[in-house]
């Protein structure tokens, strides 16, 4: 009688083979990782052709905020005979 490793098992076998040809394609063809858009060339980060956005001609403004108003509260005295409704 023979035993067996753990590599001998068939099922062991595919699953090495699977990981290994992943880690493959992942080498071979890094835009998966980049995703839909990809990362920007070195050339269109900060070039002066990006200066037409309007986010690059927008200039901030200094202003100051708007208050908002203070809170007004009522005050009610609950009665005999009324319900949540009718307050």
């Amino acid at each position: 009688m023979t035993s067996r490793t753990a590599l001998g098992s068939p099922y062991v076998s595919l699953g090495l083979g699977a990981v290994l040809l992943a880690l493959i394609a992942l080498a071979l063809v890094p835009g998966l990782l980049a995703g839909p858009g990809g990362s920007p060339s070195p050339a269109a980060v900060g070039s002066p052709s990006n200066s037409t956005s309007p986010a690059a001609s927008a200039s901030p403004t200094f202003g100051y905020p708007t208050p908002s108003p203070e809170p007004t509260f009522t005050a009610y005295t609950v009665r005999f005979g009324d319900t949540l409704n009718s307050i």
